[in-house]
C-alpha cells in the first residue's frame, strides 16, 4: 500500500481560508482526526502531530498559539 506524505494528505483534506472568511481554528490533533476519515491508516500520534504542524507552518498557513498549542486557520474541503 502506498504511503503518502503528510503534506499531500493535508492538502487533499484542507485549504487556506479566503480573505474575510470566518474560520474555526484547529490544532494538529483535531486536523488529524478529520484526515483519518480519508486516510484511516494515519495515526494520531505525538510524532505525526509535530510533523504535521511543521508541514502546515512551512506551507504558510496562519496560526495562533494558546497554552503552547498551535491552532491553525484551515478550512476542511468536506463538511465535517
Amino acid at each position: 500500500m502506498e504511503k503518502k506524505d503528510l503534506g499531500e494528505m493535508f492538502i487533499a483534506c484542507f485549504r487556506q481560508p479566503n480573505e474575510g472568511e470566518v474560520v474555526k481554528t484547529m490544532n494538529c490533533g483535531q486536523i488529524i482526526d478529520i484526515m483519518q476519515k480519508d486516510y484511516p491508516t494515519l495515526q494520531n500520534t505525538m510524532g505525526n502531530r509535530v510533523k504535521l504542524g511543521k508541514t502546515i507552518s512551512a506551507m504558510g498557513f496562519e496560526h495562533k498559539e494558546h497554552s503552547h498549542v498551535a491552532y491553525y486557520k484551515v478550512i476542511p474541503l468536506k463538511a465535517a
